[in-house]
């Protein structure tokens, strides 16, 4: 199985503070364009540089911290990070390239399950027994692809090689709009102060899916068939302005099963 996340619902920040949203995957972030549930970041850079100096994650004051920590730490870092006044410019560029190479290395593909979605299955996955460890087969595994991209209309948002459409949306399932007041969670509005992106979330991919519970931005969902269930539910009853492309599935259990095992096989080479 594939997959890179901290598996809590929220981060434990450096002062045992948690973050306010689960942590996305971090493989295939070279493939987004937008990075964080919020799409806030639009580069590898940014993505890596942000944690730093958030107060709850990293909590780091400035770029000088974090150069003179790495040089205090120069048997770990190595010696190539010095945080004098002359060096700091050259130095910054220097973290800001490595962190953003480290993410490029950080890539999952050619899984099961996208081999069987985009009709790539060789013969070797015909007559593989070892899925059965995951009580998965392979027919059930297509049954489920067939779902993926027509009854349950997954593939609408979930599309492309990194199975995102690298868009926002407000699903307005149950569980996800949650908390009052001013530390409610907004989504995307925080972001573009457009009230229209009120409660979307960036599409996460699914590439290794199976690797990084609990799911949704929020760790409402704790698991692949907690996840599935949801959204055949359909939008939450009383919530307004839901994505058009939401409505309740119609899936019957034995599909449920088998849409699951699709997206099983998207963390399984």
């Amino acid at each position: 199985m594939l997959g890179e996340v901290s598996g809590t619902t929220f981060s434990v920040g450096h002062g045992g503070d948690l973050t306010i949203r689960n942590t996305p995957i971090a493989s295939n972030r070279l493939f987004s364009t937008h990075q964080f549930f919020d799409g806030r970041a639009s580069n590898l850079v940014d993505l890596a540089l942000k944690p730093l100096f958030n107060p709850t994650e990293m909590g780091a004051k400035d770029m000088h911290s974090v150069l003179s920590y790495l040089e205090a730490n120069s048997s770990k870092y190595g010696t190539q990070f010095k945080s004098e006044p002359a060096l700091e410019r050259a130095n910054t560029l220097k973290v800001k390239q490595s962190l953003a190479a480290f993410l490029m290395t950080r890539q999952v593909g050619n899984t099961l399950g996208q081999r069987v979605l985009f009709d790539r299955v060789t013969a070797s996955d015909e007559s593989r027994t070892d899925i059965k460890q995951y009580s998965l087969n392979l027919a059930g595994i297509k049954r489920g692809a067939a779902l993926f991209r027509g009854k349950a209309s997954c593939i609408s948002c979930h599309a492309g090689p990194n199975l995102s459409d690298e868009s926002f949306h407000h699903t307005g399932l149950a569980g996800l709009d949650i908390g009052v007041g001013p530390g409610r969670d907004l989504g995307r509005l925080g972001v573009t102060a457009r009230a229209s992106d009120r409660f979307a979330f960036k599409t996460p991919s699914l590439v290794g899916i199976p690797m990084s519970p609990p799911y949704f931005h929020n760790g409402s969902g704790s698991s692949l068939t907690d996840v599935v269930n949801k959204y055949n539910a359909g939008p939450a009853n009383g919530v307004a302005n839901s994505d058009p492309l939401m409505s309740p599935l119609g899936l019957s259990s034995a599909e449920t099963k088998d849409l699951v095992s699709f997206l099983m096989s998207l963390g399984i080479k």
